[in-house]
């Protein structure tokens, strides 16, 4: 069978005798220029800074995925409002925790966290309003940035915005960097460590 737009009357140009040319087929036949046949597939997603092990800053011996779930808050003052450490800056001091890095380090891949999208958090445990991650290398920032980590930020209308971020490179994991935002948060809310002329400027505005 012919292809129903050749018509055998059609005699050949050119070549062997007996062959006849190929018309191209009705223009309702081609393929439109913009279909899936012509476009270029996507390259795969950049890779994520969650999709790591959150283990930068733990020691060298524990540098391996050996945890299968999120340790629970353990009982320690530092973690409280009322035992907080505080730099001179008022916000937590990252390195009076530094010791606390031993009993998260190992934690499982957050892509095995409860929610993948807050990693460090517990099934059931309370983000509050003021907590947010950020992800660089999701960000698709440039000039070799790969930090990530939990961000407490207060910000209020009349007053002086304040937030700190915690790095899991030098939390040394997802777990403590969320637990250490949460804190200062809740630091924040109650007002302490703000410096006293940052009061005297929201009072006067």
């Amino acid at each position: 069978l012919k292809p129903f737009w050749l018509k055998s009357s059609d005699a050949p140009r050119h070549g062997r005798p007996g062959l006849r040319r190929q018309r191209s087929p009705p223009a309702w036949l081609r393929p439109p220029p913009n279909s899936a046949m012509g476009k270029a597939k996507k390259g795969p997603a950049p890779p994520k800074t969650s999709d790591k092990p959150a283990v930068a800053a733990a020691r060298e011996d524990e540098l391996f995925e050996t945890a299968t779930s999120l340790p629970p808050v353990p009982e320690d003052p530092r973690l409280t409002v009322a035992g907080a450490k505080l730099g001179p800056d008022g916000k937590l001091d990252v390195p009076a925790y530094e010791d606390l890095q031993s009993y998260f380090a190992g934690e499982p891949s957050p892509a095995q966290h409860p929610n993948p999208d807050r990693p460090g958090v517990r099934a059931g445990e309370d983000v509050p309003k003021g907590l947010r991650v950020w992800d660089d290398l999701r960000a698709g920032s440039k000039g070799g940035k790969d930090g990530a980590g939990w961000i407490a930020v207060r910000a209020r209308k009349n007053e002086p915005k304040r937030e700190k971020w915690f790095n899991i490179r030098t939390c040394g994991s997802w777990r403590l960097a969320f637990l250490l935002a949460r804190l200062q948060l809740e630091l924040f809310e109650r007002g302490i460590g703000v410096k006293p002329r940052a009061v005297a400027a929201a009072a006067a505005a």
